[in-house]
């Protein structure tokens, strides 16, 4: 058996049973720079979640696959724009954070 292997897979393993978990007493669910494969699409969903990302072939990949009940395409660097507070529940952004420069990355709130 390939260790290496074994220790990725149960890494994601844990990561969605985590993400699952966490998100199971929430009702709203945004998610921020939601990609065409949100790994909330991957977990049970007990709660409504919504996409958001500023590339509308990837929400229409995503929209595809239902990984959100609703999606909105829009630059998350201007949330307020879209969104007024206590809007959801609670808000994820999974694998965003790199494609932005720190400068940037520093301007992005909830």
């Amino acid at each position: 058996m390939n260790l290496k292997k074994f220790f990725l897979n149960f890494q994601n393993v844990f990561f969605y049973w985590v993400l699952e978990k966490e998100l199971s007493n929430y009702e709203t669910v945004l998610d921020v720079g939601c990609g065409h494969s949100s790994p909330i699409g991957s977990i049970e969903k007990n709660f409504k979640s919504e996409g958001i990302d500023i590339h509308i072939k990837t929400i229409n990949e995503s929209r595809k696959k239902r990984n959100h009940d609703k999606y909105t395409t829009g630059d998350i660097t201007k949330l307020p724009n879209f969104y007024k507070d206590k809007s959801f529940d609670a808000c994820v952004s999974i694998d965003v954070i790199e494609h932005f420069t720190k400068k940037d990355a520093l301007k992005l709130r909830v």
